[in-house]
């Protein structure tokens, strides 16, 4: 075991046995080095990566920017830097980042993690369901303890590179999966009950989701925003309830609106004219 320490940051570095650098073939990943890194919330840092290297943020949070795209990255999320690309990155103050990292040697380590939606256009897979915490602590804890210790089983670090890939690529599908529910519980939520005046904000707090979050999987799935979503039901069965014969205060009560003018200038702008001008 290592250890490293800059202006407000700390490191501990765990490092496979490099006499068994060659063990396997040379295109597969392998998992010579693991990182626990600290910052106490002063974390700044700029370097063009000399390797692939997975992050797994524990906690904190900060900014990662590279090709002149910035990326939030949070509790949870996971970031990779790939070789030859300049990274600014830092944590914020009031949430210094807490965060492992494991650098993936091997030709093949770039080519997998692309396999999973990590590329250098997008290097940050972001927190799901399942935290990394909960989903890849037992890996790390286990590469840490071997690889304090000499020497380490020849073919444990390529065992490793795949099985934190693998780990990986299960949080993507189980992330997606969840994405697709949360999407279809909100889009049947406000279909039995756009009636009530039911809001987004209470959609997501039944879902216990962020609105941001709901926004997010919604429109992924559906192409329309939440509201957007909302606002078409609603309005769609006041022009039924209209054509109907019944008055526009009456159908706005009906259709879930608590105010009369706020209908009435959503319903000109989906349709073009106000609602007493609907013909029947």
């Amino acid at each position: 075991m290592y250890k490293e320490a800059g202006n407000g940051w700390k490191s501990r570095l765990y490092v496979a046995d490099p006499a068994h650098a060659d063990a396997g073939a040379g295109s597969q990943p392998r998992l010579s080095l693991l990182g626990r890194f600290t910052s106490s919330g002063h974390f700044a840092y700029d370097q063009v990566s000399p390797c692939v290297a997975v992050h797994l943020v524990r906690s904190g949070r900060g900014t990662i920017r590279s090709g002149g795209t910035e990326h939030s990255v949070g509790a949870g999320d996971v970031f990779a830097f790939f070789p030859g690309i300049r990274y600014r990155y830092q944590d914020h103050p009031e949430s210094p980042w807490r965060y492992a990292w494991c650098v993936l040697d091997g030709r093949g380590a770039a080519e997998a993690l692309s396999a999973i939606g990590i590329t250098p256009d997008t290097p940050a897979l972001p927190a799901g369901t399942t935290t990394t915490t909960t989903a890849y602590e037992p890996l790390l804890t286990e590469v840490q303890h071997l690889y304090a210790r000499s020497p380490t089983p020849p073919l444990f670090p390529v065992a490793a590179a795949w099985r934190l890939l693998d780990l990986l690529d299960r949080q993507r599908t189980r992330d997606a999966v969840a994405d697709r529910r949360i999407a279809a519980a909100a889009r049947n939520l406000m279909d039995l009950r756009f009636m009530t005046g039911i809001t987004v904000n209470d959609v997501a707090r039944h879902l216990e989701v962020d609105r941001s979050t709901l926004f997010r999987r919604f429109h992924s799935e559906f192409g329309v925003s939440p509201k957007r979503h909302l606002d078409g039901l609603r309005l769609h069965h006041a022009r039924r309830l209209l054509r109907d014969g019944t008055t526009v205060a009456e159908t706005a009560a009906l259709s879930g609106y608590t105010d009369a003018h706020y209908f009435s200038r959503a319903y000109r702008s989906l349709f073009g004219y106000p609602p007493s001008k609907e013909p029947p």
